[in-house]
């Protein structure tokens, strides 16, 4: 995802980046979109979950969906930034990002440890965000900020990036299904099931 659009930004001048930035801004909303359907749709998500957990599981995956948007966006920060090679600010998110995760591990141990953990990684997604922001508003003037409102070119962006897309999303189709359906059959389904996909 990243290198295609260091690519796209590093091709484009100043225009077509307008472009560009309204491929962006949609994406950004596309997973808005699918966070705030996954809050109304929990229930319906989760159903192959039994019982008492099936709250948990709901709340985890709201969770998660909103992690999503706060790694696209940190996705979308990091492209613009490394096509005007400015290089030293990834290795210093993804530092703070394993330190809090780490951070999250060690709190989990005392108990609740999933959602723990899903807190964990919204609060890394955010700090990825916070920790771009003071880079990219210094950079600001090196960057077109126009969006350019063209369906033409929007098609353009996304049918270039379909492939990658379909090869991320289907293997986690794959999986959300197979653990639906292995968690409705009898204990021990869902250890069969791994062993099988390996």
């Amino acid at each position: 995802f990243i290198p295609l659009i260091v690519s796209y930004y590093a091709e484009s001048d100043r225009s077509g980046r307008g472009k560009l930035n309204f491929f962006l801004v949609s994406l950004l909303l596309l997973s808005i979109f699918l966070s705030v359907a996954t809050m109304f749709s929990g229930e319906l998500l989760t159903a192959g979950v039994r019982g008492s957990l099936q709250p948990e599981a709901i709340m985890v995956l709201r969770i998660t969906a909103f992690t999503s948007v706060f790694y696209v966006l940190s996705s979308i920060i990091r492209a613009m930034l490394n096509s005007i090679e400015h290089y030293m600010l990834v290795g210093r998110q993804d530092l703070i990002m394993v330190l809090i995760i780490i951070a999250g591990i060690f709190v989990a141990a005392r108990g609740n440890a999933v959602a723990t953990l899903s807190w964990t990684f919204l609060v890394s997604g955010l700090g990825r965000v916070l920790i771009q922001l003071p880079s990219l508003l210094k950079h600001r003037r090196e960057f077109a900020w126009e969006v350019e409102w063209d369906l033409k070119g929007l098609w353009h962006y996304y049918r270039s990036f379909l492939p990658l897309m379909l090869v991320i999303l289907i293997p986690q189709i794959f999986v959300v299904f197979t653990k639906n359906v292995g968690a409705s059959l009898e204990p021990g389904a869902l250890s069969g099931l791994s062993f099988a996909e390996r």
